[in-house]
């Protein structure tokens, strides 16, 4: 009986030695974890660029960046409080553009506020020139204008800086106030284009009367050309949607037709002269010329003629 208490006893000393054992082993592979993670962040730290946010380290990974860094050694900017900032004044100044001695105020350094207006710099008048009654009559006479509305256009011009718009709305109202009033019919309002073609071309005769040496650089202005450009681009802006569409199926079919072109073994330009997009008689020689040469040889590649036709007539 004594045996079996002994055993009893020993079969609870074991087992319990064993539980704690198994805890103790758990609380040191526990431990070793930690130790682990807390190594890893340390290395990580290690092998994070100086001056850069963990975040941003995180989104760009182990890259090096594309630009260097500032190259701060401090996190936060420190502001110098022992200086003293700078002076404000609420002062007055003139502004040397302006003719009609208008005195605004606005803040200022105290050491600045008896300087010009700094933004006084930023007004480049437009030499716009002058030309007397002699030189009208010997090289600006034109039968569509007479040198009261050529003197009216080049005021308005410099008046508002060679703003047309502004210029032809100012111009046209005032050829409508000089209209005499029995007249039967108000004066045909001038477009933009008829006002600037005059403009430039008065400005190059008296630049070559005069004998200006850069006279050849003064802006030439073709008023057919703007008109042309923008019938066109009201033409564009007034498109259907069907239009559009029609318009990108049309493209689609011809990068097909090009596509097959080139399949067919025939270079870029033939292709677009085929199609008629550098359509000239020289051009037009050049093909049959190789296409002869071709044939000559016996290996001419079959044409989609038929299907250039449909596009072209499209």
């Amino acid at each position: 009986m004594a045996s079996d208490a002994a055993d009893i006893l020993t079969s609870e000393d074991a087992s319990l030695a064993k539980g704690q054992s198994s805890q103790l082993g758990k609380i040191l592979e526990k431990k070793s974890r930690s130790t682990k993670r807390a190594a890893e962040a340390v290395e990580q730290r290690s092998r994070m660029p100086h001056g850069l946010e963990r975040e941003l380290v995180q989104l760009i990974g182990e890259r090096a960046p594309l630009a260097p860094s500032s190259g701060y050694s401090q996190q936060k900017a420190l502001i110098s409080v022992r200086k003293a900032a700078r002076k404000w004044v609420w002062a007055e100044f003139d502004n040397p553009a302006r003719k009609d001695k208008l005195r605004l105020s606005h803040w200022v350094p105290e050491a600045q506020k008896d300087q010009p207006y700094v933004f006084a710099k930023a007004n480049a008048p437009l030499e716009i020139p002058t030309f007397s009654a002699d030189e009208y009559a010997r090289h600006l006479e034109d039968s569509n204008w007479s040198y009261a509305d050529t003197a009216l256009l080049f005021d308005l011009c410099r008046q508002f800086d060679l703003r047309f718009v502004v210029v032809a709305d100012r111009f046209n109202l005032a050829k409508e106030k000089m209209a005499p009033v029995a007249a039967d019919q108000t004066p045909v309002p001038l477009s933009i284009e008829a006002l600037k073609d005059r403009f430039y071309s008065v400005s190059h005769k008296l630049a070559a009367a005069r004998g200006v040496s850069d006279a050849s650089r003064v802006f030439r202005y073709d008023a057919d050309h703007e008109t042309l450009r923008k019938a066109q681009l009201l033409k564009l802006h007034e498109r259907t949607r069907k239009q559009v569409f029609d318009e990108s199926m049309l493209i689609e079919d011809l990068k097909r037709l090009k596509q097959r072109r080139l399949d067919m073994g025939l270079d870029t330009a033939e292709i677009d002269a085929e199609l008629g997009l550098l359509w000239s008689p020289s051009r037009k020689r050049e093909q049959l010329k190789k296409r002869k040469e071709r044939k000559s040889q016996g290996g001419e590649a079959p044409s989609a003629v038929s299907d250039i036709k449909v596009v072209a007539a499209v």
